[in-house]
This record gives structure tokens, C-alpha cells and sequence, in this order.
């Protein structure tokens, strides 16, 4: 299975909105793609843009994993 992976904190300053959206945009455009989204990494601040990106994404939320770290 392809996959994208960010190791980050989520915050602002890592566009991570963007991310999501442009996962979406591909997704959308190419809807026999297998790939995925895996966001890890502690919460941050300012997380407001990247809810609602993920709220947008809701017919390909299946597709956008959260994992936490580890420890």
C-alpha cells in the first residue's frame, strides 16, 4: 500500500492543511489510487486549519491516518 507519511508535530508552520487538501485534490482526480495519509507526531497549536481540512476530506477520511507516538 503507498503511503505519504508525516513524523512532525501537528501544527500550523507544517501545512499540514495543505497536505490533506492536495491528498484529497489527488484522490479526487484519481479515484483508483491506493495511497495514504499517515500523520504521527504530537499535537501543537494552532491546529484549527488542518480540522477543518480534515473535515473536507471526509469521503476519503478512511484514507488519512493518525498515529501517536510511541513512548
Amino acid at each position: 500500500m503507498p503511503y505519504v507519511l508525516s513524523v512532525a508535530t501537528l501544527e500550523i508552520r507544517k501545512n499540514l492543511d495543505q497536505v490533506v487538501r492536495a491528498l484529497v485534490l489527488h484522490l479526487e482526480q484519481n479515484s483508483d489510487s491506493e495511497v495514504h495519509l499517515v500523520l504521527s507526531g504530537m499535537f501543537g497549536w494552532k491546529l484549527e486549519q488542518l480540522r477543518k481540512a480534515l473535515a473536507g476530506a471526509e469521503r476519503w477520511r478512511h484514507r488519512i491516518v493518525r498515529v501517536d507516538w510511541l513512548c
